[in-house]
Protein backbone atom coordinates (compact mmCIF):
# COMPACT_ATOMS: atom_id res chain seq x y z
CA UNK A 1 0.00 0.00 0.00
CA UNK A 2 1.27 3.32 -1.03
CA UNK A 3 1.41 5.33 2.91
CA UNK A 4 2.73 8.89 0.57
CA UNK A 5 6.40 8.27 0.62
CA UNK A 6 6.76 4.77 -0.46
CA UNK A 7 5.08 1.04 -0.48
CA UNK A 8 4.69 -0.44 2.60
CA UNK A 9 3.94 -4.45 3.20
CA UNK A 10 -0.01 -4.99 3.98
CA UNK A 11 -1.98 -8.67 3.43
CA UNK A 12 -4.82 -7.21 1.36
CA UNK A 13 -5.40 -8.67 -2.30
CA UNK A 14 -3.75 -6.29 -3.92
CA UNK A 15 -0.83 -8.28 -3.30
CA UNK A 16 0.87 -10.47 -6.24
CA UNK A 17 2.88 -13.41 -6.04
CA UNK A 18 4.73 -12.25 -9.40
CA UNK A 19 8.60 -12.72 -8.73
CA UNK A 20 10.50 -16.07 -8.88
CA UNK A 21 14.08 -15.91 -7.76
CA UNK A 22 16.60 -17.81 -10.43
CA UNK A 23 19.49 -19.88 -9.60
CA UNK A 24 21.80 -21.71 -11.63
CA UNK A 25 21.01 -25.12 -11.65
CA UNK A 26 20.10 -28.27 -13.96
CA UNK A 27 16.65 -28.94 -15.09
CA UNK A 28 14.57 -31.66 -13.48
CA UNK A 29 11.74 -33.06 -16.28
CA UNK A 30 8.94 -34.03 -14.60
CA UNK A 31 8.08 -31.84 -12.30
CA UNK A 32 5.83 -28.58 -12.47
CA UNK A 33 8.99 -26.28 -12.20
CA UNK A 34 9.48 -23.50 -15.18
CA UNK A 35 12.34 -24.03 -17.42
CA UNK A 36 14.43 -20.85 -18.69
CA UNK A 37 16.03 -21.14 -21.36
CA UNK A 38 19.67 -19.68 -21.01
CA UNK A 39 20.85 -16.75 -22.97
CA UNK A 40 22.38 -17.41 -26.43
CA UNK A 41 25.71 -15.98 -25.24
CA UNK A 42 26.29 -18.55 -22.64
CA UNK A 43 26.35 -22.13 -22.10
CA UNK A 44 26.57 -21.81 -18.23
CA UNK A 45 23.19 -20.73 -17.13
CA UNK A 46 19.85 -22.75 -17.02
CA UNK A 47 17.28 -21.23 -14.34
CA UNK A 48 14.12 -22.81 -12.54
CA UNK A 49 12.42 -20.70 -10.28
CA UNK A 50 13.70 -21.17 -6.38
CA UNK A 51 11.62 -19.17 -4.35
CA UNK A 52 8.47 -16.69 -4.43
CA UNK A 53 9.03 -13.01 -3.58
CA UNK A 54 5.98 -10.27 -2.79
CA UNK A 55 5.01 -7.37 -5.21
CA UNK A 56 1.73 -5.13 -5.74
CA UNK A 57 -0.57 -4.42 -8.22
CA UNK A 58 0.63 -1.39 -10.26
CA UNK A 59 4.06 -1.65 -8.80
CA UNK A 60 6.94 -0.67 -10.77
CA UNK A 61 10.75 -2.96 -10.32
CA UNK A 62 12.78 0.44 -9.26
CA UNK A 63 9.00 1.33 -6.80
CA UNK A 64 9.95 -2.42 -5.26
CA UNK A 65 13.56 -2.09 -4.97
CA UNK A 66 12.48 1.09 -2.37
CA UNK A 67 9.44 -0.55 -0.61
CA UNK A 68 9.21 -2.73 2.20
CA UNK A 69 8.43 -5.75 -0.27
CA UNK A 70 12.27 -5.88 -1.44
CA UNK A 71 13.17 -8.33 2.19
CA UNK A 72 15.79 -9.61 0.63
CA UNK A 73 17.64 -6.42 0.18
CA UNK A 74 18.02 -6.54 -3.38
CA UNK A 75 20.06 -2.72 -4.91
CA UNK A 76 20.27 -3.26 -8.12
CA UNK A 77 19.63 -6.87 -9.49
CA UNK A 78 19.66 -7.69 -13.57
CA UNK A 79 16.18 -8.73 -13.91
CA UNK A 80 14.65 -11.29 -16.73
CA UNK A 81 11.19 -13.07 -17.75
CA UNK A 82 11.01 -16.33 -18.23
CA UNK A 83 12.12 -16.11 -22.02
CA UNK A 84 15.75 -14.20 -21.01
CA UNK A 85 14.67 -10.77 -21.90
CA UNK A 86 15.40 -7.89 -19.71
CA UNK A 87 13.19 -6.07 -18.00
CA UNK A 88 13.49 -2.62 -17.11
CA UNK A 89 13.24 -0.91 -13.81
CA UNK A 90 10.65 1.42 -14.97
CA UNK A 91 8.12 -1.62 -15.88
CA UNK A 92 5.32 -2.02 -14.14
CA UNK A 93 5.73 -5.53 -11.96
CA UNK A 94 2.95 -8.10 -13.96
CA UNK A 95 0.97 -10.99 -11.94
CA UNK A 96 0.62 -13.32 -15.05
CA UNK A 97 4.48 -13.19 -15.79
CA UNK A 98 7.64 -15.21 -14.39
CA UNK A 99 10.75 -12.95 -13.55
CA UNK A 100 14.22 -13.89 -12.71
CA UNK A 101 16.80 -12.55 -10.72
CA UNK A 102 19.91 -12.85 -12.95
CA UNK A 103 23.56 -13.98 -10.66
CA UNK A 104 27.02 -14.35 -11.81
CA UNK A 105 29.30 -16.14 -9.80
CA UNK A 106 32.64 -17.91 -10.27
CA UNK A 107 34.42 -20.97 -9.17
CA UNK A 108 36.88 -23.39 -9.37
CA UNK A 109 40.29 -22.68 -10.76
CA UNK A 110 40.75 -20.59 -13.42
CA UNK A 111 43.86 -18.98 -15.51
CA UNK A 112 44.35 -15.69 -16.77
CA UNK A 113 45.49 -15.08 -19.79
CA UNK A 114 48.59 -14.06 -21.05
CA UNK A 115 47.74 -10.23 -21.86
CA UNK A 116 44.90 -8.54 -20.20
CA UNK A 117 42.94 -6.74 -22.24
CA UNK A 118 40.44 -4.17 -20.58
CA UNK A 119 38.27 -0.99 -21.89
CA UNK A 120 39.42 2.11 -21.63
CA UNK A 121 39.11 3.49 -18.31
CA UNK A 122 37.74 1.06 -16.61
CA UNK A 123 38.03 0.29 -13.24
CA UNK A 124 36.32 -2.90 -11.27
CA UNK A 125 36.92 -4.41 -8.12
CA UNK A 126 35.62 -7.45 -6.20
CA UNK A 127 35.49 -8.88 -3.12
CA UNK A 128 36.05 -12.70 -3.52
CA UNK A 129 37.90 -15.13 -1.65
CA UNK A 130 40.26 -17.24 -3.53
CA UNK A 131 44.08 -18.47 -3.26
CA UNK A 132 47.00 -18.59 -5.15
CA UNK A 133 50.19 -20.37 -4.19
CA UNK A 134 48.69 -21.00 -0.72
CA UNK A 135 48.23 -17.40 -0.26
CA UNK A 136 44.48 -16.42 0.87
CA UNK A 137 43.33 -13.72 -0.84
CA UNK A 138 39.92 -11.45 -0.63
CA UNK A 139 39.78 -8.78 -3.34
CA UNK A 140 40.81 -7.72 -6.91
CA UNK A 141 41.08 -4.81 -8.24
CA UNK A 142 41.66 -3.56 -11.77
CA UNK A 143 42.31 -0.35 -13.44
CA UNK A 144 43.97 1.92 -15.91
CA UNK A 145 47.42 3.13 -14.93
CA UNK A 146 49.39 6.02 -16.91
CA UNK A 147 53.42 5.58 -17.55
CA UNK A 148 54.92 8.97 -17.32
CA UNK A 149 56.99 7.44 -20.31
CA UNK A 150 54.41 5.64 -22.58
CA UNK A 151 51.23 7.44 -24.27
CA UNK A 152 48.85 4.33 -23.74
CA UNK A 153 47.67 3.68 -20.57
CA UNK A 154 48.59 0.43 -19.20
CA UNK A 155 46.40 -2.26 -17.32
CA UNK A 156 46.85 -2.95 -13.56
CA UNK A 157 45.57 -5.63 -11.01
CA UNK A 158 46.34 -5.69 -7.69
CA UNK A 159 45.59 -8.69 -4.98
CA UNK A 160 44.44 -7.97 -1.46
CA UNK A 161 45.72 -11.05 0.73
CA UNK A 162 45.73 -11.81 4.07
CA UNK A 163 49.12 -12.25 5.87
CA UNK A 164 47.79 -15.87 8.18
CA UNK A 165 51.65 -16.18 9.54
CA UNK A 166 51.10 -12.77 12.12
CA UNK A 167 48.48 -13.39 14.53
CA UNK A 168 46.24 -10.20 13.82
CA UNK A 169 45.99 -11.87 9.73
CA UNK A 170 46.97 -8.23 8.77
CA UNK A 171 45.75 -7.30 4.63
CA UNK A 172 47.94 -6.63 1.94
CA UNK A 173 47.49 -4.81 -1.37
CA UNK A 174 49.84 -6.90 -4.34
CA UNK A 175 50.60 -5.30 -7.45
CA UNK A 176 50.69 -8.50 -9.92
CA UNK A 177 49.96 -7.65 -13.83
CA UNK A 178 51.02 -3.76 -14.94
CA UNK A 179 51.57 -4.43 -18.65
CA UNK A 180 52.54 -7.88 -18.18
CA UNK A 181 52.65 -10.49 -15.58
CA UNK A 182 55.10 -9.97 -12.71
CA UNK A 183 54.92 -13.65 -11.95
CA UNK A 184 53.07 -16.45 -14.23
CA UNK A 185 52.34 -18.07 -10.73
CA UNK A 186 49.86 -14.85 -10.29
CA UNK A 187 47.78 -16.33 -13.66
CA UNK A 188 46.23 -19.11 -11.97
CA UNK A 189 43.88 -18.44 -8.84
CA UNK A 190 41.21 -21.06 -7.33
CA UNK A 191 37.98 -19.55 -6.09
CA UNK A 192 36.70 -22.93 -4.21
CA UNK A 193 34.50 -25.32 -5.00
CA UNK A 194 31.10 -23.01 -3.78
CA UNK A 195 29.97 -20.42 -6.39
CA UNK A 196 30.76 -16.78 -5.05
CA UNK A 197 28.31 -13.83 -6.46
CA UNK A 198 30.79 -11.58 -8.03
CA UNK A 199 28.89 -8.40 -9.96
CA UNK A 200 28.19 -8.51 -13.54
CA UNK A 201 30.50 -5.78 -14.74
CA UNK A 202 33.75 -7.84 -13.24
CA UNK A 203 32.45 -11.21 -14.31
CA UNK A 204 32.06 -10.19 -17.81
CA UNK A 205 35.47 -8.21 -17.57
CA UNK A 206 37.02 -11.50 -16.00
CA UNK A 207 35.80 -14.36 -18.14
CA UNK A 208 36.87 -11.97 -21.00
CA UNK A 209 40.18 -12.66 -20.01
CA UNK A 210 40.44 -16.01 -18.05
CA UNK A 211 40.14 -19.63 -18.67
CA UNK A 212 38.22 -21.95 -16.19
CA UNK A 213 40.11 -25.18 -15.29
CA UNK A 214 39.01 -27.48 -12.84
CA UNK A 215 41.74 -29.08 -10.91
CA UNK A 216 41.04 -31.74 -7.85
CA UNK A 217 41.75 -30.05 -4.49
CA UNK A 218 43.97 -31.75 -2.30
CA UNK A 219 42.85 -34.63 -0.63
CA UNK A 220 41.03 -35.15 -3.52
CA UNK A 221 40.94 -38.75 -5.49
CA UNK A 222 38.77 -39.35 -8.65
CA UNK A 223 38.18 -42.84 -10.25
CA UNK A 224 37.11 -43.20 -13.73
CA UNK A 225 33.96 -46.21 -14.76
CA UNK A 226 34.57 -47.75 -11.49
CA UNK A 227 32.39 -51.40 -11.91
CA UNK A 228 30.37 -53.10 -9.21
CA UNK A 229 30.84 -56.03 -8.35
CA UNK A 230 28.62 -58.83 -8.26
CA UNK A 231 27.03 -57.86 -4.76
CA UNK A 232 27.21 -54.53 -5.36
CA UNK A 233 29.46 -51.61 -4.67
CA UNK A 234 30.58 -50.74 -1.16
CA UNK A 235 32.04 -47.49 -0.11
CA UNK A 236 35.51 -46.86 -0.48
CA UNK A 237 35.57 -50.39 -2.66
CA UNK A 238 36.67 -48.99 -6.28
CA UNK A 239 36.79 -51.77 -8.74
CA UNK A 240 38.67 -51.86 -12.02
CA UNK A 241 39.03 -47.90 -12.54
CA UNK A 242 40.04 -47.42 -15.56
CA UNK A 243 41.33 -44.50 -14.93
CA UNK A 244 42.52 -42.37 -11.37
CA UNK A 245 43.14 -38.72 -10.84
CA UNK A 246 44.75 -36.95 -8.17
CA UNK A 247 44.92 -33.43 -6.36
CA UNK A 248 47.08 -30.79 -8.52
CA UNK A 249 45.73 -32.58 -12.08
CA UNK A 250 42.60 -31.90 -14.31
CA UNK A 251 39.23 -33.41 -13.81
CA UNK A 252 38.12 -35.66 -16.75
CA UNK A 253 34.62 -35.23 -18.17
CA UNK A 254 31.95 -36.84 -15.80
CA UNK A 255 30.74 -40.30 -16.94
CA UNK A 256 28.54 -43.12 -15.83
CA UNK A 257 30.54 -44.90 -12.92
CA UNK A 258 32.84 -42.18 -12.13
CA UNK A 259 33.60 -42.11 -7.75
CA UNK A 260 35.39 -38.33 -6.45
CA UNK A 261 36.49 -39.12 -2.87
CA UNK A 262 36.97 -35.81 -0.62
CA UNK A 263 36.64 -34.84 2.47
CA UNK A 264 34.71 -38.07 3.65
CA UNK A 265 32.56 -37.81 1.20
CA UNK A 266 32.38 -40.07 -1.53
CA UNK A 267 30.63 -39.06 -4.60
CA UNK A 268 29.21 -41.19 -7.26
CA UNK A 269 28.15 -39.37 -10.80
CA UNK A 270 24.94 -39.92 -12.29
CA UNK A 271 23.32 -42.91 -10.26
CA UNK A 272 21.49 -44.26 -7.29
CA UNK A 273 23.33 -45.27 -4.23
CA UNK A 274 20.82 -48.07 -3.17
CA UNK A 275 18.56 -50.18 -5.61
CA UNK A 276 16.16 -51.87 -2.81
CA UNK A 277 16.28 -52.40 1.01
CA UNK A 278 18.58 -54.92 1.87
CA UNK A 279 20.93 -52.42 1.09
CA UNK A 280 22.77 -53.73 -2.34
CA UNK A 281 24.31 -51.06 -3.91
CA UNK A 282 24.47 -50.91 -7.97
CA UNK A 283 25.11 -48.42 -10.54
CA UNK A 284 22.30 -47.20 -12.16
CA UNK A 285 21.59 -45.14 -14.85
CA UNK A 286 19.42 -42.30 -13.97
CA UNK A 287 17.79 -40.41 -16.81
CA UNK A 288 15.75 -37.51 -15.09
CA UNK A 289 18.49 -36.04 -13.38
CA UNK A 290 21.91 -35.78 -14.26
CA UNK A 291 24.70 -35.21 -11.49
CA UNK A 292 26.62 -36.53 -8.47
CA UNK A 293 24.95 -38.72 -5.76
CA UNK A 294 26.55 -38.81 -1.97
CA UNK A 295 27.00 -41.05 1.05
CA UNK A 296 29.30 -40.70 3.80
CA UNK A 297 32.72 -42.32 4.44
CA UNK A 298 33.63 -41.62 7.86
CA UNK A 299 32.14 -43.53 10.97
CA UNK A 300 29.14 -43.15 13.10
CA UNK A 301 30.44 -40.42 15.70
CA UNK A 302 32.02 -38.10 12.84
CA UNK A 303 31.40 -34.28 12.77
CA UNK A 304 29.16 -33.85 9.25
CA UNK A 305 30.48 -30.90 7.02
CA UNK A 306 29.12 -29.30 4.63
CA UNK A 307 28.61 -31.37 0.92
CA UNK A 308 29.75 -30.12 -2.06
CA UNK A 309 27.42 -28.46 -4.37
CA UNK A 310 29.24 -28.53 -7.34
CA UNK A 311 32.09 -31.62 -9.04
CA UNK A 312 33.65 -30.30 -12.12
CA UNK A 313 30.74 -27.83 -13.15
CA UNK A 314 28.62 -30.80 -12.04
CA UNK A 315 25.61 -30.48 -9.48
CA UNK A 316 25.34 -33.02 -6.61
CA UNK A 317 21.86 -33.83 -6.77
CA UNK A 318 20.79 -37.35 -4.37
CA UNK A 319 21.82 -38.17 -0.47
CA UNK A 320 20.00 -40.90 -1.13
CA UNK A 321 20.94 -43.28 2.30
CA UNK A 322 23.33 -40.57 3.39
CA UNK A 323 23.81 -41.33 6.59
CA UNK A 324 22.60 -44.59 7.08
CA UNK A 325 22.75 -45.46 10.56
CA UNK A 326 25.17 -42.62 11.92
CA UNK A 327 25.14 -41.05 14.98
CA UNK A 328 25.54 -37.40 13.60
CA UNK A 329 26.95 -34.37 15.05
CA UNK A 330 26.53 -31.68 12.57
CA UNK A 331 29.48 -28.83 11.80
CA UNK A 332 27.85 -24.92 11.73
CA UNK A 333 28.00 -25.40 8.14
CA UNK A 334 26.11 -28.49 7.37
CA UNK A 335 23.25 -27.92 4.69
CA UNK A 336 22.20 -29.94 1.92
CA UNK A 337 23.27 -29.27 -1.63
CA UNK A 338 20.90 -26.86 -3.40
CA UNK A 339 20.71 -28.69 -6.15
CA UNK A 340 19.45 -31.68 -4.39
CA UNK A 341 16.42 -33.47 -5.69
CA UNK A 342 16.05 -36.81 -4.11
CA UNK A 343 17.16 -36.97 -0.01
CA UNK A 344 15.24 -40.14 -0.03
CA UNK A 345 16.43 -42.08 3.15
CA UNK A 346 19.30 -40.02 3.54
CA UNK A 347 19.27 -39.89 7.81
CA UNK A 348 17.94 -43.84 7.91
CA UNK A 349 18.49 -45.55 11.14
CA UNK A 350 19.95 -42.46 12.31
CA UNK A 351 20.71 -41.77 15.98
CA UNK A 352 19.88 -38.12 16.07
CA UNK A 353 17.76 -36.39 18.58
CA UNK A 354 17.31 -33.01 16.56
CA UNK A 355 17.76 -31.51 13.02
CA UNK A 356 21.08 -29.45 12.57
CA UNK A 357 20.62 -25.52 13.59
CA UNK A 358 18.74 -24.05 10.13
CA UNK A 359 18.68 -26.92 8.74
CA UNK A 360 16.03 -27.10 5.29
CA UNK A 361 15.30 -28.85 2.49
CA UNK A 362 16.29 -26.32 -0.72
CA UNK A 363 13.37 -25.27 -3.13
CA UNK A 364 13.99 -27.69 -6.22
CA UNK A 365 13.84 -31.01 -3.91
CA UNK A 366 11.03 -33.13 -5.47
CA UNK A 367 11.36 -36.42 -3.63
CA UNK A 368 11.97 -36.76 0.29
CA UNK A 369 10.69 -40.30 0.91
CA UNK A 370 11.78 -42.04 4.58
CA UNK A 371 13.83 -39.05 4.72
CA UNK A 372 13.98 -39.04 8.64
CA UNK A 373 12.53 -43.10 8.51
CA UNK A 374 13.67 -45.09 11.75
CA UNK A 375 15.39 -42.01 13.49
CA UNK A 376 14.07 -43.81 16.79
CA UNK A 377 15.63 -40.95 18.80
CA UNK A 378 14.07 -37.69 17.27
CA UNK A 379 12.01 -36.14 19.25
CA UNK A 380 10.79 -32.43 17.92
CA UNK A 381 11.45 -30.02 14.97
CA UNK A 382 11.92 -26.31 14.87
CA UNK A 383 8.31 -24.46 14.28
CA UNK A 384 10.43 -23.27 10.89
CA UNK A 385 10.77 -26.39 9.39
CA UNK A 386 8.79 -26.78 6.54
CA UNK A 387 8.31 -28.73 3.07
CA UNK A 388 8.98 -26.97 -0.30
CA UNK A 389 6.10 -26.84 -3.02
CA UNK A 390 8.36 -28.62 -4.96
CA UNK A 391 8.25 -31.67 -3.06
CA UNK A 392 5.58 -34.21 -4.50
CA UNK A 393 6.84 -37.33 -2.52
CA UNK A 394 7.12 -37.15 1.10
CA UNK A 395 5.92 -40.98 2.14
CA UNK A 396 7.36 -42.85 4.92
CA UNK A 397 8.62 -39.26 5.99
CA UNK A 398 8.84 -39.91 9.80
CA UNK A 399 8.25 -43.76 9.72
CA UNK A 400 9.03 -45.48 12.58
CA UNK A 401 9.80 -42.49 14.62
CA UNK A 402 8.79 -43.77 17.62
CA UNK A 403 9.58 -40.83 20.23
CA UNK A 404 8.83 -37.76 17.45
CA UNK A 405 6.69 -35.65 19.69
CA UNK A 406 5.59 -32.35 18.06
CA UNK A 407 6.16 -31.29 14.25
CA UNK A 408 5.79 -27.92 13.35
CA UNK A 409 1.49 -27.05 12.45
CA UNK A 410 2.45 -25.40 9.29
CA UNK A 411 4.76 -28.16 8.17
CA UNK A 412 2.86 -28.71 4.63
CA UNK A 413 2.06 -24.83 4.48
CA UNK A 414 3.98 -24.34 1.20
CA UNK A 415 4.07 -28.04 0.13
CA UNK A 416 2.17 -29.19 -3.68
CA UNK A 417 2.86 -33.40 -2.02
CA UNK A 418 0.52 -35.99 -4.00
CA UNK A 419 2.24 -38.48 -1.77
CA UNK A 420 2.09 -38.58 2.41
CA UNK A 421 1.37 -42.89 2.54
CA UNK A 422 2.83 -43.71 5.85
CA UNK A 423 4.31 -40.40 6.81
CA UNK A 424 3.63 -40.60 10.55
CA UNK A 425 2.79 -44.24 10.23
CA UNK A 426 4.56 -45.69 13.90
CA UNK A 427 4.82 -41.92 15.26
CA UNK A 428 3.44 -43.52 18.58
CA UNK A 429 3.80 -40.20 20.68
CA UNK A 430 3.26 -37.74 18.04
CA UNK A 431 1.30 -34.62 20.44
CA UNK A 432 1.51 -32.18 17.53
CA UNK A 433 0.54 -32.95 13.73
CA UNK A 434 0.51 -30.68 10.82
CA UNK A 435 -2.46 -29.51 9.32
CA UNK A 436 -2.76 -31.21 5.86
CA UNK A 437 -4.37 -28.38 3.40
CA UNK A 438 -7.18 -29.27 1.61
CA UNK A 439 -4.73 -28.55 -2.01
CA UNK A 440 -2.76 -31.37 -1.00
CA UNK A 441 -5.98 -33.13 0.35
CA UNK A 442 -6.97 -33.06 -2.94
CA UNK A 443 -3.60 -33.82 -5.11
CA UNK A 444 -3.58 -36.75 -3.37
CA UNK A 445 -7.40 -37.91 -3.66
CA UNK A 446 -6.50 -37.34 -7.74
CA UNK A 447 -3.47 -39.57 -7.95
CA UNK A 448 -5.56 -42.35 -5.95
CA UNK A 449 -8.43 -42.44 -8.57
Amino acid sequence: MWDGTKYVAVDYDTEIDAIKIFTETYTVTGTKQVQVTAPTTSTEYVYVPAGTLKAEKGMTWAERLVSDYNTTGETNPTIKTANFEDVSNDSVILADKDYGFMSYTLSGTWQFNDTITSPKDLFVSESISFTYEGMINTDIYVGMYCEDDRSDDWILINYMYIDTALSNQPTYSHEVYCDRWHNTNYQTLNFGFEPQEVSKEFYEWFTANATKINIIPEGGVYYVGVQAGVDGLEEGEYKNPTATYYAGEKFPKPQMGDVFVYDNYEYRYNQTVYINADANRAWKDDEIIGGWGCIYLGDSNSEYNAMLEYINDKPVVHTIYAFDGMTPTFADDFKLPRHVADTSYMFYHSNMTELPANFEIPYGTVKIESMFSNCYYLTQLSDDFRIPETVLDASGLFHHCIKLQTVPKELFAESNVVNLDDTFNYCFDLKIAPVIPETIKANILATKQ
